[in-house]
Formats: C-alpha cells, structure tokens, sequence
C-alpha cells in the first residue's frame, strides 16, 4: 500500500494533494475526505481553530494506523494531509483521499482512519473565539 502523511503550515495545499495520486486500473473507488472548521465550539462562535502538533509523534502514529488498514483491507493508497496554525472557519484543517478495489473498504478504512486519529495522534486544536 501507498501511503503520504504531510504536516505543514496553512493553508492546505489542494493543487499538491489534487496531483498526489494516479488510480490504478485495478480501483475503482477514490474516496476523499475535508473537514472544516466549523462556526462554533462546544456551543461558542469561533473565528477559526489553531492547531498544534508533535510532529514525529504524529508521523509515529499515523503510521500505526496505516498499518492497521494494509493489514485489514485491500487498500492501494491512503494519502493524509493536515495543516497546523490558524485555520480560519469553513477553511479545511484536514484531507484524506483512499484509493482502493471497491467503494466498501475505502469508507471502512477511511472511517477507521479518521476515528483512530482523533484518538492517538498528537494533533492538538485550540478555538479562536470572535473578537467583539
């Protein structure tokens, strides 16, 4: 299985992740993922969210889950791309693009990926709160 994780500043670079995969004749099944900023924390406005993360940690367990998913379903790509600093409200923090044989293990896998990340990997987020 193909797999890229990339941490890097905002903004997220969508011409470089767009470019990052060529499918296979083999797939047929490309499933992507954007989560957003959204308006308001934990019943809040917010302007935006900071995001911090230990790195080589983060790569570290990443790289556990990916492991998991080759070992689980029949995968070909997984591709993760996650930004740190400011990201403003309805900017994207996060992208993840699944390439696998068919459309039911790539929503398992993306799921599973997405679920496992919030739960180990060392990606802290902070609200920015409206400035009045």
């Amino acid at each position: 299985m193909k797999r890229t994780v990339k941490i890097y500043p905002y903004p997220l670079e969508r011409s470089a992740f767009e470019k990052a995969t060529s499918i296979a004749t083999h797939c047929g099944s490309s499933i992507d993922f954007k989560g957003h900023v959204r308006n308001k924390e934990a019943g809040s406005q917010i302007e935006g969210i900071h995001y911090q993360a230990f790195e080589e940690m983060a790569q570290f367990q990443f790289s556990l889950i990916l492991d998991k998913i080759e070992s689980t379903w029949p995968i070909d790509e997984v591709i993760v791309h996650h930004v740190v600093g400011k990201v403003p409200v309805g900017e994207a923090s996060i992208w993840v693009r699944i390439i696998s044989g068919h459309r039911a293990e790539g929503f398992e896998a993306i799921q599973y990926l997405l679920s496992q990340m919030k739960l180990k990997v060392p990606i802290w987020k902070s609200p920015i709160e409206c400035q009045r």
